[in-house]
């Protein structure tokens, strides 16, 4: 190469590139926005709005929404008395000296029986270990409180099936049972609700 103001020649070193520090961003930012689409499309976590029972909420999900739908049509046909979405106020955990997440339990639904006593129910289209300390903390501190679990969909073998089966009986008061929502929503009652 020459220089432009003296005409000198000179040797100018090449830039090293490292091609895989390229990639290796690419691959994680391709990796995360995967990660965020198959979620997405996996547990249908799109906020929907709409009215049940002449009750408007604004449900996180739609299995939330049908599940919703399944208790109206229980309450209308006397199986239950009534039901109620995201009831306040959150079960507290911060108050028991825990400084690290959760800090505290909403439940996704208060379930009233024909008899006026009540139960918590909770959908979920896979539970985690931040869901398994949630109930881990409401069994310790407050064992009265009743919750069923309904899943999108039940592993039927596995490292996942023993897990869940070894969750209803480990966390005691906490998780009466663990029910699979697909099968009554899909099978059950498919054109019903």
């Amino acid at each position: 190469m020459l220089c432009i103001k003296c005409r000198l020649s000179f040797y100018r070193k090449k830039k090293r590139i490292n091609p895989f520090k390229s990639t290796y961003k690419y691959l994680l930012i391709f990796g995360a926005i995967a990660k965020m689409i198959i979620k997405s499309r996996i547990y249908n976590s799109k906020r929907i709005t709409e009215t049940i029972g002449g009750k408007t909420y604004t449900y996180r999900s739609g299995f939330e929404r049908d599940w919703a739908k399944y208790l109206q049509f229980l309450k209308n046909y006397k199986e239950i008395y009534d039901w109620e979405y995201e009831p306040k106020p959150p079960f507290d955990f911060f108050s028991f000296g825990y400084r690290n997440k959760p800090y505290s339990y909403l439940p996704d639904f208060k379930v009233w029986t024909k008899s006026k006593i009540f139960h918590y129910e909770e959908t979920k289209g896979e539970l985690t270990t931040k869901d398994l300390s949630k109930y881990t903390r409401l069994a310790r501190h407050y064992p009265d409180v009743i919750i069923d679990i309904i899943l999108q969909r039940i592993p039927t073998k596995g490292k996942m099936y023993s897990a869940y089966a070894k969750l209803q009986t480990k966390q005691g008061g906490a998780i009466r049972r663990i029910i699979d929502g697909s099968y009554i929503l899909k099978k059950q009652l498919k054109g019903i609700i």
